[in-house]
């Protein structure tokens, strides 16, 4: 199996997946509207981080960033992406400022 079309139908059988997950964890109540997202678009940013093991491949970031702008997205890296510290990518308090920092960060086209 080629490499590259594993990481794309792996990315999107995530996407697509994802959803269904969502609805199958989150609490049931009748007082509450699911929250979705608003859809992706040409221009728009996807935020990139690693808050578990490194990804210490530079070839392995470069894929996911050609595959993001082949959709007409940009790519917005953590800090501490590519960062690595023991067996996890970083401490806990750089994975979870990499992750706030995402949040945080809407410029009109972030996620």
């Amino acid at each position: 199996m080629n490499r590259r079309h594993f990481l794309t139908g792996a990315g999107a059988g995530t996407a697509i997946s994802a959803p269904a997950i969502l609805r199958a964890i989150a609490p049931q109540s009748n007082n509450r509207a699911l929250i979705r997202p608003k859809r992706l678009k040409p221009g728009g940013t996807v935020g990139l981080i690693t808050p578990a093991t490194p990804v210490s491949n530079p070839d392995s970031l470069q894929t996911v960033a050609r595959t993001i702008e082949h959709f007409g997205l940009r790519a917005k890296w953590g800090k501490h992406v590519g960062k690595k510290s023991g067996y996890f990518g970083n401490p806990v308090e750089n994975r979870l400022e990499d992750l706030h920092a995402m949040f945080r960060d809407y410029d009109g086209h972030a996620l």
